[in-house]
């Protein structure tokens, strides 16, 4: 037996037109107010792995930013203070809106006035995301709004293979 995980049928590292223009219906069609919390929204919002990896990766190196603005910011050295704070904020907010507008014409952003709101749950995913839990927690969503299997065309990819499918290189039969 194959450990599978979720995934969005259509998910590409490169995404296409037409897998930009479903995620824009998909975010069309499902807002807010189709779920009970802000929460819940944003978790179904961030799905998509690839945009979940650069969330993360985003989150990651804007964080190493912050603690360098920290060191230079008790060093009293203001240019790199600023610097290195600019490239933190960079990173971890702007590399998730880069990713949105690119694979959903930003339909999946959080609004500004949210940000603090979704700062929990966006280091939530991304922590989910780098340690391999977020599979389990997509299962227990999808338990409570059945809707997201067919909103974003799951499918079960077998975990060894889930690189060489978000590159469209896995057969069907290698998803089994």
């Amino acid at each position: 037996m194959h450990r599978t995980i979720l995934y969005p049928s259509q998910s590409r590292f490169l995404p296409s037109q037409e897998i930009r223009d479903q995620a824009l219906m998909r975010n069309s069609k499902y807002k807010l107010r189709d779920f009970e919390t802000l929460e819940d929204w944003f978790f179904y919002t961030h799905v998509d792995p690839v945009q979940r990896m650069i969330h993360a990766i985003g989150m990651f190196i804007g964080l190493s930013f912050f603690g360098l603005c920290s060191y230079f910011l008790f060093s009293e050295n203001w240019p790199l203070t600023a610097l290195f704070y600019l490239l933190g904020v960079f990173f971890y907010y702007v590399s998730g809106i880069i990713s949105h507008q690119f694979y959903d014409a930003g339909t999946g952003r959080s609004r500004p006035k949210d940000l603090i709101t979704t700062f929990i749950p966006v280091i939530k995913i991304n922590l989910a995301t780098t340690f391999g839990s977020y599979d389990d927690k997509l299962r227990a969503f999808i338990a409570k709004y059945p809707f997201v299997t067919e909103a974003y065309q799951l499918i079960e990819v077998r975990h060894t293979r889930r690189y060489e499918f978000l590159r469209g290189l896995s057969s069907d039969e290698e998803r089994e």
